[in-house]
């Protein structure tokens, strides 16, 4: 494993670029070592990117859930 670099920029369209290049190391080390133990690439990369769309759709809901929850607290009575 490699230390993952901390951003040194401020919320750009840089700083995505920033952070892919931070993680590739992580994600190509992951592809290797899954293909050494037997999964084919293809299988690999597409297993990773199935599981990123599932965390990005479980983080826009809980980030929903949470403006659901913030709402509501604030329309009850004290």
């Amino acid at each position: 494993m490699h230390d993952i670099a901390s951003p040194r920029q401020p919320l750009t369209a840089d700083r995505l670029i920033e952070c892919e290049q931070a993680v590739e190391a992580e994600l190509q080390d992951l592809v290797w070592r899954a293909m050494r133990a037997g999964w084919d690439e293809m299988e690999v990369c597409t297993a990773i990117a199935t599981l990123a769309d599932h965390h990005i759709l479980a983080t826009l809901d809980n980030a929903k859930m949470e403006k659901t929850t913030k709402r509501s607290r604030k329309k009850r009575p004290h």
